[in-house]
């Protein structure tokens, strides 16, 4: 029995001719700041060396409830396509390096009511 399974499972290790990667350069994820006053939660991302067109991802601390619609970003992020409780997906994000790129949820609320992750203000 092992053997038919053994051999139902092909693996590709290291293929030359693939190119796949996360991103290029290198990100910063700056702390999250929430403004429980308001029920603001603002992320922000640092491109210290990240050149690239294509997706960026924005992971939020913990689950919370927002309206997609009430997402604003920075300009070259565009617009996003794919909104979660935890996280947020720029597909057509422009970045350059040496910016930092945010995001502002207003009005947003943690399941839980709280973020022991995020700067308080």
């Amino acid at each position: 029995m092992g053997d038919l399974h053994d051999r139902d499972t092909v693996c590709f290790y290291g293929d030359p001719a693939l190119n796949a990667r996360i991103a290029e350069g290198r990100f910063k994820v700056l702390p999250p700041v929430y403004r429980p006053a308001k029920k603001e939660l603002t992320l922000s991302l640092y491109s210290a060396t990240a050149t690239r067109e294509g997706a960026v991802w924005f992971r939020l601390p913990g689950d919370w409830i927002y309206a997609p619609e009430n997402i604003i970003a920075s300009e070259a992020l565009g617009q996003p396509d794919l909104c979660l409780d935890n996280m947020i997906r720029f597909p057509n994000a422009k970045v350059t390096p040496d910016q930092v790129y945010t995001v502002t949820i207003t009005p947003a609320q943690r399941v839980g009511d709280t973020c022991p992750d995020c700067e308080k203000q």
